[in-house]
């Protein structure tokens, strides 16, 4: 099980419509990863991101280093292997009326918007959720989970889940429906999964990042397979 998969384990989807106005938030997603492999090698990763979620409407994006390459010399082979260097672009999710999604990601560097279809979703590592983008962890799970006793500020409740020698941890928000901390992992420390999510003051409406994206160029994802 590589590191995505792992934090994967501690994510779970679930039906239901997004909550506009006193749910919509800003924050910053700070992800840590840690596995040792069988032939003893310690890997540590970590890696940021910015969450807007507004009404029907959630962007995520990469928060590149200063000194990130700007090509694929140094980077992760198995994260861009079949990405065709999405990894870092902005993703935008949008739905509709009906429920249905609209999946973007948006290249800042070459102005460009990537559209992706339904048939897309599964190469791109997308599972379909709109509840799972706006979320982030089911709510419902929760209810199927531990309540723990630990300490927490006001609004905020603990839930723990294990299972043989695997763990799930969540700091769930209840006023704004958001995890705050998730951890995940095995029993024996090989595998350990942090994601801290921290809200930050929410920007206004014209500097939301989709409503800056005059001039960009639209372009369908399997014109990228060409």
């Amino acid at each position: 099980m590589n590191m995505q998969q792992l934090f994967a384990c501690g994510l779970l989807a679930i039906a239901g419509a997004a909550q506009a106005g006193p749910l919509d938030l800003a924050a910053t997603l700070t992800y840590e990863y840690h596995s040792v492999t069988a032939d003893g090698v310690v890997k540590d990763s970590r890696f940021q991101e910015k969450l807007y979620r507004v009404g029907n409407q959630v962007w995520t994006e990469r928060i590149l280093p200063a000194n990130t390459p700007h090509n694929d010399a140094g980077h992760d082979e198995h994260e861009h292997k079949h990405d065709l260097g999405l990894a870092a672009a902005a993703k935008h999710v949008v739905r509709d009326a009906r429920g249905n999604l609209n999946l973007d990601f948006v290249r800042r560097a070459d102005r460009q918007i990537i559209h992706a279809e339904q048939r897309d979703y599964a190469e791109l590592g997308f599972d379909g959720s709109w509840a799972g983008t706006y979320y982030i962890v089911n709510p419902q799970q929760l209810q199927k989970m531990q309540k723990l006793k630990r300490p927490a500020a006001a609004g905020q409740v603990w839930y723990e889940q294990q299972q043989q020698d695997r763990f799930v941890r969540v700091l769930w928000s209840e006023t704004r429906q958001i995890p705050l901390l998730i951890e995940s992992g095995s029993s024996n420390g090989n595998l350990y999964a942090r994601t801290a999510i921290k809200p930050e003051a929410m920007p206004q409406l014209s500097q939301l990042p989709w409503n800056r994206l005059a001039g960009y160029r639209r372009k369908d994802y399997v014109d990228l397979l060409d």
